[in-house]
């Protein structure tokens, strides 16, 4: 396995008072996102992508010395970040100071929409605001984020889905961003649409 660069890590929160509907259950939701790309790539073409949605003891108890692991490994490689400890101490910073994830943080980090495989959808209780779409690599169900509501939806969701998981299983790695044309599509699609190029 190749090992991976990953640069411009974000922590976000979300209070828990505003997800009350939402199966995620803890003082607070926080949010771990970072740019990365594979080191075997050339040239290296970093992509932002959300790595944790979770709970706070989650957080704490489960992704930061999980995590670690892969940068002691060496399996997860940033130039400013030399081991698992010195990403503990970074992470913590920035979750110290972490503010709410807004639509805007997400559209910044290429989040116009997002979608999940289509076996996981069926973990989700509300399903309302998903449309299935299949393409080139199967079918998935997503939506497009414009609003706060959206934002809280896609947290929830990943909560469902992690609940689901197997405990070991901590990352978002299902969870897909949909660029600014792909969600205008998806928008204006029907459901069960196939793109050819998507």
């Amino acid at each position: 396995m190749g090992a991976t660069l990953i640069r411009n890590h974000k922590v976000f929160k979300i209070d828990q008072g505003k997800t009350d509907d939402c199966s995620l259950s803890g003082i607070e939701i926080v949010i771990v996102a970072s740019e990365r790309c594979s080191k075997n790539c050339d040239p290296h073409i970093y992509k932002a992508g959300i790595e944790f949605i979770g709970t706070i003891d989650l957080f704490e108890n489960s992704y930061l010395p999980k995590t670690s692991y892969f940068y002691n490994d060496g399996l997860s490689q940033s130039s400013t970040l030399k081991d698992g400890s010195a990403f503990t101490k970074h992470i913590k910073k920035l979750h110290d100071k972490a503010e709410t994830l807004t639509v805007n943080d997400l559209h910044s980090m290429g989040y116009y929409g997002y979608s999940w495989p289509v076996e996981q959808v069926i973990n989700i209780d509300d399903r309302s605001n998903l449309k299935t779409f299949s393409y080139w690599l199967g079918t998935r169900c997503g939506a497009p984020i414009t609003s706060g509501d959206d934002v809280l939806r896609m947290v929830c969701e990943a909560g469902q889905i992690l609940c689901s998981e197997k405990e070991s299983n901590i990352w978002m790695s299902c969870l897909w961003s949909l660029d600014l044309e792909q969600a205008a599509k998806l928008q204006q699609a029907e459901n069960g649409s196939h793109f050819q190029v998507f």
